[in-house]
């Protein structure tokens, strides 16, 4: 009994110690942004094949057939195997509801979408045009990127930490005290505004305009002050 009150004393006085001798650190959390503004060089194709069949089993046998040949024509055009992704794949029963008497099933429908990584712009018309005539009859549109989208991203987390102590730096001038040493930072969130053009718009030979987009980052950073 007499050492458990014993080390009931002890642990109190060191956890008294501990919590006198620890000091809440002086900050100052500023938030920052940065965007770099680029020209894409890059663009994702989203195409594919959807059809309808009486068996579900003869669905996906003729839409896989129909996007060999949709991919083989990509292929043709230089794009890359590793360029070319699966995006949607299902099959889905096709309910019919009459507006009287019970519902039934008419059928399967059957998608199947791909992702082609054009790194060429000038080829996008050419991808979207073989790839229809090859039997793609779905088009989801058309996304720009960059081939470099690390560096842009790196030079965006820069600018954003930059602006995040020049803030940091007004409020402790206002403040009337002076940052220390980085006590801690945050990446918040990083985007990529790429505009989608409709599949109508891509179609017809018409040559796509990317324009500028931003690659933007934003970060939270604490600074100790003295």
């Amino acid at each position: 009994m007499r050492k458990s009150v014993w080390l009931a004393v002890v642990l109190t006085f060191a956890l008294t110690w501990a919590a006198e001798s620890y000091v809440q650190p002086r900050v100052v959390t500023c938030g920052g942004e940065g965007s770099v503004d680029a020209e894409p060089d890059m663009a994702n194709v989203v195409l594919g094949v959807s059809l309808e069949d009486p068996g579900a089993a003869a669905a996906y046998a003729r839409c896989n057939k129909a996007m060999d040949k949709v991919i083989a024509a990509a292929e043709k055009l230089g794009v890359a195997r590793a360029d070319i992704r699966t995006v949607q794949l299902d099959l889905a029963p096709k309910v019919e509801f009459p507006e009287t008497g019970t519902s039934r099933m008419k059928g399967f429908v059957m998608n199947h979408l791909i992702r082609i990584r054009v790194r060429d712009l000038s080829r996008v018309s050419n991808v979207i045009d073989e790839a229809t005539s090859a039997g793609a009859n779905r088009i989801d549109g058309v996304s720009f990127t960059f081939k470099e989208i690390d560096s842009l991203k790196s030079e965006a987390r820069s600018r954003a930490l930059d602006n995040a102590r020049d803030r940091a730096e007004d409020l402790a001038d206002g403040a009337g005290v002076k940052l220390g040493k980085l006590y801690s930072i945050n990446e918040t969130s990083y985007d990529m505004y790429s505009d989608e053009i409709s599949a109508g718009r891509a179609l017809g030979g018409v040559s796509a305009m990317p324009g500028t987009q931003s690659v933007k980052v934003s970060v939270f950073v604490t600074f100790e002050i003295q």
